[in-house]
């Protein structure tokens, strides 16, 4: 059981590596929403 605690534990640590990476790859490939100035009915 040893064994499975720390294969978890480094699921969980490359995991969280992962959800790190993604806010900056997703910020260099998507352009920022511009939201300013649209009526209700253009943001539905």
């Amino acid at each position: 059981t040893l064994l499975l605690q720390i294969a978890k534990q480094e699921l969980e640590r490359e995991a969280e590596e992962r959800r790190g990476e993604k806010g900056p790859a997703l910020s260099t490939r998507c352009q920022p929403l511009e939201l300013a100035g649209l009526g209700f009915a253009e943001l539905q």
